[in-house]
């Protein structure tokens, strides 16, 4: 892919990702904590994780098309990444799952912010379920849609956001 896709994929399909991936799971961490189902926790945690991965590796070469159903299968978060990054994310997983309290959230809190901040957002996205997060989402899919189907680029929005039930 050339650089002036992987440019607007940066700036387009990370922050959507971002914004309806990584910041509803962080809820769904937190919720589970206060609930007190710590392994369903833990679980969602890790997709976090890996979805920080996924993110962070189309900077350098990752995938940029977001796996649907099945396809999961076939999607390698880690692609892009350096293998320190990899045994990195492998470890902070591994520490999550064997931890015996809580402790860990601040640190996922923070990794998710380093993720951010190493995409460009340093000075963080808006809450996706908040007025302002809704209106970025809008302004996003304005301004880069047009340019990332010229460009061979996925849909912004979800396809389940524009199928009819």
């Amino acid at each position: 892919m050339h650089d002036l896709a992987r440019t607007v994929a940066m700036k387009s399909i990370v922050s959507m990702r971002f914004l309806n991936s990584i910041q509803h799971s962080i809820e769904d961490v937190i919720g589970a904590l206060k609930a007190n189902q710590i392994l369903t926790a833990k679980h969602q945690a890790k997709n976090v994780i890996i979805g920080c991965a996924a993110l962070r590796s189309i900077k350098s070469g990752g995938e940029i098309f977001e796996p649907e159903e099945f396809e999961h299968l076939f999607f390698n978060p880690f692609i892009g990444l350096s293998q320190f990054e990899k045994e990195e994310v492998m470890r902070f997983i591994n520490k999550i799952m064997s931890s015996k309290d809580n402790t860990w959230i601040d640190s996922l809190i923070k990794f998710v912010k380093q993720t951010e901040d190493t995409l460009g957002f340093s000075d963080g996205l808006p809450d996706l379920r908040s007025p302002i997060g809704f209106q970025a989402i809008i302004r996003i899919v304005k301004d880069w849609e047009r340019i990332g189907k010229e460009l061979g680029l996925p849909s912004l929005l979800p396809r389940a956001w524009s199928e009819k039930y």
